[in-house]
Order: C-alpha cells, then sequence, then structure tokens
C-alpha cells in the first residue's frame, strides 16, 4: 500500500460500531495489512482517569464542554501518533449534553487525526433500540425511535460537514441485523482495499 489510511468510523450508539470494526481489522491483518483500531472515547477517558475527571466512561459526557475539549485534544494528540498501514479510529460525531449536542470531531480533532476516510454506520431505529436495549455494558439514556431517526439524520449532515473540511471521501453503510461480515466488507472496500 503506498499510503497510510486513517479512518474514522462513526454512528449513533447501538449501530455496531465496535462489531464491525473488530471484523475490519481481522479481514485487514489476513490481507497482510497492520491495522490498528483506537477507540477515542477510551483514550478521552483515560485522560480523563489520569486528571481525576471521571470514574466511569459515561461520566465524560456529563462533564462541562470546557473540560470534554480539553480530554478531546489530549487523546487526538495520542491517537495521531499511532502508526500501522491502517488505523481505524472509533468514534462519535456528537454527544448528548446538558448543553445540547457537543461535536465529537470538532476542528481541532479533524486536524489532529487528519483521516483519509469517513465511515458512517447506520441501522434501522427498532435494532439500534434492540441493540441498547441488549447492551449490559453501559448505562445508556433512555431513547425513543424519533429520538434515533433525529440522531441519524444529524449524523449525515455532520458527516458531510467533516468530508467537506477535511477532502476526506465519506461512506454511509448500514449494519442491518445478521450482516455484520458484509458490512465489514463494504468498509474494506471502502478504504480503496481489494480484498483477494
Amino acid at each position: 500500500m503506498d499510503v497510510a489510511k486513517r479512518a474514522i468510523v462513526v454512528g449513533i450508539p447501538g449501530v455496531g460500531k465496535s462489531t464491525i470494526v473488530n471484523k475490519t481489522v481481522e479481514l485487514l491483518k489476513k490481507q497482510g495489512l497492520t491495522a490498528k483500531f483506537v477507540i477515542f472515547g477510551s483514550v478521552m477517558f483515560d485522560e480523563a482517569l489520569k486528571l481525576g475527571l471521571a470514574k466511569h466512561r459515561d461520566d465524560m459526557r456529563k462533564l462541562s464542554v470546557d473540560e470534554q475539549t480539553k480530554l478531546q485534544v489530549l487523546a487526538a494528540s495520542n491517537i495521531k501518533n499511532t502508526s500501522a498501514e491502517v488505523v481505524i479510529v472509533d468514534t462519535h460525531l456528537f454527544i448528548h449534553t446538558q448543553e445540547g449536542y457537543w461535536p465529537g470531531i470538532p476542528e481541532s480533532v479533524l486536524k489532529a487525526l487528519s483521516p483519509t476516510h469517513l465511515i458512517c454506520l447506520e441501522a434501522s431505529p427498532k435494532e439500534i433500540m434492540s441493540r441498547r436495549a441488549r447492551d449490559g455494558t453501559r448505562s445508556r439514556d433512555p431513547i425513543t425511535e424519533d429520538e434515533i431517526n433525529r440522531d441519524l439524520q444529524l449524523s449525515r449532515s455532520m458527516l458531510s460537514t467533516l468530508a467537506i473540511l477535511s477532502g476526506a471521501p465519506m461512506l454511509l453503510t448500514s449494519n442491518n441485523e445478521g450482516k455484520a461480515d458484509e458490512t465489514a466488507r463494504s468498509v474494506v472496500k471502502g478504504l480503496g482495499i481489494n480484498l483477494g
């Protein structure tokens, strides 16, 4: 591969980002490529722990926007030094805060990460609600189907803005129930990598 790929993968909670990214990394490694999966929120949480700002990952969205911004910049600085032929950064386009929607990838973070690709995973509102209900590992706020539809629409708008600002191509792909392998293959193809 001539140029390293750095992909930002986004999607609202419940679309199955972690599952798809893990399967994508497996496919890339089978192609003989070095691939790393970085969870932006985990890097932020490590910084929050060091600074004593949070005890649990879900505490971070209750922090002030100023505190979250500082954590974002620290996380982006750490992630930009990740080396591999393909680096996949799992993050969120926005976070619900007490002050409203807060961008998960403001311009400063976008510049620091310098993505070559932007990928947004989607699913139907019913699938998202079902996945959230089954996920006992996170403390999520209740949400309605209408709110999920609104968040999906907002995701597309924000992704379009990031594509314009970065010049990176954007891919929208559906992660339908039982089709995770197919979705991972579409992500690999969206990175411009041919599967042998």
